[in-house]
């Protein structure tokens, strides 16, 4: 049970940084209007 809590927790935290990256990058590809980053 315990290993399970804390598999999800880990996969929740690596969404949420995964998120902020693209987020990051997306502003970033809008800031500097390349084409080449997805």
């Amino acid at each position: 049970m315990v290993h399970a809590l804390i598999r999800i927790k880990v996969q929740v935290l690596l969404l949420e940084l995964v998120m902020v990256a693209s987020k990051k990058e997306f502003s970033l590809s809008l800031s500097s209007h390349s084409i080449l980053s997805f």
